[in-house]
């Protein structure tokens, strides 16, 4: 599996990540087929930082993915393998 992660402000490489494991009680696993980028993924990316927070490196941005579910795990009864989502990160 493959990101582009965030290396040092307005510095993007593409980067190895771990495969998934197999989903555990309550866990699906999302092959992502897209992100959605806000005004905080901007601000690590122009400056490195949000207000007085610097950003950590390396970090892959956007935190709104869409994607297909893939694996399901014990204990999941309200998805299945090839349902559609949008993840709402809280």
């Amino acid at each position: 599996m493959r990101s582009i992660q965030l290396v040092a402000p307005r510095v993007l490489e593409e980067r190895p990540m771990p495969e998934p494991h197999d989903p555990g009680h309550g866990e699906v696993t999302v092959r992502i087929r897209a992100v959605g980028l806000c005004g905080s993924d901007l601000h690590w990316y122009q400056d490195g930082r949000i207000g007085e927070i610097p950003a950590t490196y390396p970090q892959v941005l956007g935190h709104e993915p869409a994607g297909e579910v893939i694996a399901v795990g014990p204990g999941v009864h309200n998805l299945a393998a090839s349902d559609r989502v949008v993840i709402e990160p809280s």
